[in-house]
């Protein structure tokens, strides 16, 4: 498999209609640029190429909300919850769940998460979807308050995208 470049993986999402930002490449997914501004305005070409061209490595976050064309991104973090969700989202719509754009994620407790992609007519809240009782997440976690177990990533938040380090 070819290495991917960031910087052209930054630029085909801009050109997509998303808002991008780089990423610190150290783990810590903090943004490398304050990035409030990218709330309500994407980044120009210019400083995306600037951002991904000078040599050094940053990973890429597409920014929620209004800036990205109403998307919103549901943040899994476990593999049954995402599975329990979809199998009641098909109830509701069925093959929905297939047509929205899916990212493997690393999930918490060595369990896979999962992203779902999604354009709303109006821009969505960040916020807290569900939660595990806390015995849950002990015994999921070794942590009885790492509770959460589905977040929206909507409008003042982003998300670490695929071309990341």
């Amino acid at each position: 498999m070819a290495a991917v470049d960031v910087r052209e993986q930054a630029v085909e999402y801009a050109v997509g209609g998303l808002s991008v930002i780089p990423i610190l490449a150290d783990g810590s997914k903090a943004a490398s640029v304050k990035w409030d501004p990218y709330k309500s305005t994407p980044a120009t070409q210019e400083e995306i190429s600037r951002w991904f061209s000078n040599g050094k490595v940053f990973g890429i976050a597409i920014v929620c909300g209004k800036v990205s064309g109403n998307l919103g991104v549901f943040d899994f973090e476990y593999p049954d919850v995402f599975q329990k969700f979809c199998e009641l989202v098909e109830i509701d719509a069925p093959a929905l769940i297939a047509k929205l754009p899916q990212v493997a994620t690393p999930g918490k407790a060595g369990q896979p998460g999962r992203h779902l992609y999604t354009r709303t007519l109006t821009p969505l809240a960040t916020g807290k979807l569900a939660r595990l009782t806390p015995e849950d997440a002990l015994q999921r976690t070794g942590d009885k308050g790492k509770t959460t177990a589905i977040e929206i990533r909507g409008e003042g938040s982003y998300v670490l995208a695929p071309g990341s380090p």
